[in-house]
C-alpha cells in the first residue's frame, strides 16, 4: 500500500511539473509573437513632446499621436539603453502618455498600440533621449556650475553662442520661487535681495534684446 501511494505521489509530481513546464513554454510563445507583432508594426505613430536635449533628472512627458482615429487604446511604451539592447516594456505605463525622469542618456524609446487580440497595429519610431548638463567633469568645470567663478572667468561671446531655444528663470522670479534663494544670497552678499531681482530682470531684458536682434540678422 505505501508503495502504491509513493507511486502515485511521483506520478502527481511528474505531472505538475510537466503541466509548469508547457505553461512556461506557452508564455514564451506568446512572447516570442507579442515582439514579433510588435516589430512588424508600421511606424504610424507621432511621438510629440520630447526636448532637444534634457538635463539629469528632468521630467519627460511624452505622448503618442496616430495618424488615423481607431478603438484601439492598449498601448505599451519600450525602451532600451542602446541599439544592441532588446526593447523592454516600461512598467506602469499604458496610455498614450509616457512620463518620466531623464536618467540614461542615449536611451531610446518608442510606443507601441495593440488591438484587443493584443496584435501590435502601430508603432513610433524610435526617439532617443539626450543628456547635456552643459558642465565638464574637471573640478573647475564642477565649481562653476554651482555658480562659483571669478569675473576673470567671464568672457565675451558671440551672438551665434545663443543660439536655440532657451529655458528662463525669469517666470520663477515672477512666482515668487527665487524669494528664498535671493535672501539667502543677501546674507552672504553685497546685494540686497531687491538688488539680486533687479538684476536677473536687467540679464532677461537683455536676452530679449539679443533675440530681437538675431532675427534681425
Amino acid at each position: 500500500m505505501k508503495r502504491l501511494l509513493f507511486g502515485f505521489s511521483c506520478l502527481l509530481l511528474v505531472s505538475l511539473f510537466l503541466t509548469a513546464c508547457q505553461g512556461t513554454e506557452d508564455e514564451k510563445e506568446d512572447k516570442k509573437g507579442e515582439e514579433a507583432s510588435e516589430q512588424q508594426a508600421p511606424e504610424s505613430i507621432k511621438m510629440e513632446g520630447i526636448a532637444d536635449h534634457y538635463h539629469t533628472g528632468d521630467k519627460m512627458e511624452l505622448t503618442a499621436v496616430l495618424d488615423e482615429e481607431t478603438d484601439a487604446d492598449h498601448w505599451h511604451w519600450y525602451s532600451r539603453e542602446n541599439a544592441n539592447d532588446e526593447w523592454a516594456v516600461v512598467s506602469g505605463q499604458e496610455t498614450e502618455t509616457f512620463t518620466g525622469e531623464a536618467t540614461v542618456n542615449g536611451l531610446e524609446i518608442k510606443a507601441v498600440l495593440f488591438d484587443q487580440d493584443d496584435k501590435a497595429i502601430a508603432q513610433s519610431a524610435p526617439a532617443q533621449i539626450v543628456i547635456d548638463d552643459h558642465h565638464g567633469h574637471d573640478e573647475a568645470s564642477k565649481k562653476i556650475y554651482q555658480g562659483y567663478f571669478e569675473d576673470s572667468q567671464v568672457k565675451n561671446r558671440e551672438l551665434s553662442d545663443w543660439e536655440g531655444d532657451w529655458q528662463s528663470v525669469y517666470p520663477y522670479l515672477l512666482s515668487g520661487d527665487l524669494d528664498e534663494v535671493f535672501a539667502h544670497k543677501a546674507e552672504n552678499g553685497d546685494m540686497t535681495k531687491e538688488k539680486y531681482m533687479l538684476s536677473l530682470k536687467q540679464i532677461q531684458m537683455e536676452k530679449t534684446f539679443m533675440k530681437k536682434m538675431q532675427k534681425l540678422l
